[in-house]
């Protein structure tokens, strides 16, 4: 008897199986809906953010010395110490020699 009742149990749960394919293909539809969406309202802001970042009247003033380092200098600087591998503790020192 148990035998029965559980092929009929199978047989309801293989029935039952396309309309939960259906039901996770739905709820997978809206998901997808839902964060297409949400990009899309972030995405002006975004565009806004990047449009407020005001560019320097002056492009050379990106390249002016930071604590009397210029730009040169700290790329001679930075071609030694990748000669040593890079080691910051060999830093001081070959900035000193400069």
């Amino acid at each position: 008897m148990g035998l029965f009742k559980r092929a009929n149990d199978r047989k309801s749960l293989i029935g039952a199986a396309p309309e939960t394919v259906r039901t996770a293909q739905e709820m997978q539809a809206l998901e997808l809906s839902a964060a297409q969406q949400a990009a899309a309202e972030q995405q002006p802001a975004a565009s806004q953010a990047a449009s407020d970042v005001a560019a320097p009247a002056d492009a050379s003033v990106d390249f002016a010395p930071i604590a009397g380092v210029s730009i040169e200098l700290y790329a001679e600087i930075s071609r030694a110490l990748a000669g040593v591998g890079y080691d910051q503790s060999q830093a001081p020192a070959i900035a000193a020699d400069r």
